[in-house]
């Protein structure tokens, strides 16, 4: 009677030829003992729901106990023993055992950066992207996420995806606003059919639910994570180096492509623990202002990045057709925004020099220069 088990997101399922399964889920080491919750059913049928500590004796006994009371041994044959302490021992095991090790002399050692978006957002790699609010940062990630859904190449926006599944976990708005915002920006692409991205709307802290939000990506096959925002997914305690690293220590476990959208303090940098930027693998800062007609300029600057060059700033633009319920993004030059003044002066000189036809004196571009810094 030997046991078998499979993963499926975080849970396990451990079979036997007998007939009997074992359901597993919500495995949590607290410090030295090992509980969770099993459903086991001999053909199908429930035989017992229990929340035992699998690396405690008394707790296995009890589940022998309460399995021999419900099909006897002399009955049906089955050796309660023998299937409770295979089971326990594979949960044990396999929780313990996490990533296997690997020897580094076998790893290729290829430096190039494989991206989900190319140049905006690296492959399994968690990026932040902070901004005030109101700046349209929210209206950026739906973007991306339709992008990866819909398998978009745009060389007018400038998007190239690797195309997948994309889950939105929302701390903030609803599903029926995130839903319009979707759905808006893909008319506004031309883009025909249903939305494949899946919404979950969340009220704890990532860490707590990263067991469920596995389990999500598994079931969905999901490539690409976008979390609004990461205040509220660390709980609200966004400036505690305990629980940002909480929330990063989840993306890892979940192991996807993701997007964090976070706010910005008074200084103008992401809000909170340093180590939000530190555990970031890339960070865009964002900068939008609102123009006259409603539409508005958002303007994205790249901040940190690991193991691949500093990028360019990205412009866009997005207008809001009201009448055909279109959210039309096009990209724009970063000079033609309220956040110019952010450019280098070499990209504030260049900017300038290619917008006047007419030659500029060094005087008068110094003074030009100096008038977009505010200096």
């Amino acid at each position: 009677m030997e046991a078998q088990l499979t993963k499926n997101g975080s849970r396990y399922l451990i079979t036997w030829d007998n007939g009997v399964e074992a359901h597993v889920s919500r495995i949590k080491e607290n410090p030295e003992r090992i509980k969770c919750e099993i459903a086991l059913t001999l053909n199908g049928q429930l035989l017992t729901r229990s929340s035992p500590v699998v690396t405690s004796e008394s707790g296995k006994d009890s589940l022998i106990r309460k399995l021999q009371r419900r099909r006897p041994k002399e009955d049906w044959g089955i050796d309660h023993e023998i299937l409770i302490e295979q089971m326990c021992a594979l949960i044990i095991d396999t929780y313990r055992e996490g990533e296997l090790p690997v020897f580094l002399n076998n790893t290729p050692d290829d430096d190039s950066m494989t991206w989900r978006i190319e140049n905006l957002l690296p492959e399994s790699q968690p990026t932040l992207l902070f901004a005030d609010g109101g700046s349209g940062k929210s209206m950026l990630a739906c973007l991306f996420a339709v992008c990866v859904d819909q398998g978009v190449i745009n060389t007018e926006l400038g998007i190239t995806v690797e195309p997948g599944r994309a889950l939105f976990l929302d701390w903030e708005t609803s599903a029926e606003e995130i839903a319009k915002r979707v759905k808006g920006i893909m008319r506004g692409m031309d883009i025909q059919g249903n939305t494949g991205i899946v919404y979950r709307r969340c009220s704890q802290p990532l860490i707590s639910e990263v067991d469920r939000i596995l389990d999500l990506c598994d079931e969905h096959s999901i490539d690409l994570i976008v979390c609004d925002s990461l205040g509220l997914a660390t709980g609200g305690a966004l400036e505690e180096a305990d629980a940002t690293l909480q929330f990063f220590n989840a993306l890892r476990m979940i192991g996807r492509t993701s997007l964090v959208v976070s706010h910005i303090n008074k200084a103008g940098s992401n809000f909170g623990s340093v180590y939000a930027n530190n555990s970031a693998r890339m960070a865009w800062s964002a900068d939008g202002s609102k123009n006259e007609d409603a539409s508005v300029n958002i303007a994205m600057f790249h901040k940190k990045a690991n193991n691949v060059a500093k990028q360019s700033p990205i412009g866009w633009h997005i207008q809001f057709d009201e009448d055909q319920r279109s959210i039309i993004f096009t990209r724009r030059d970063i000079f033609d925004t309220d956040a110019a003044k952010e450019l280098s002066v070499p990209a504030l000189m260049m900017s300038i020099l290619k917008e006047n036809d007419t030659w500029t004196s060094k005087e008068k571009l110094t003074e030009m220069v100096a008038a977009y810094k505010d200096v």
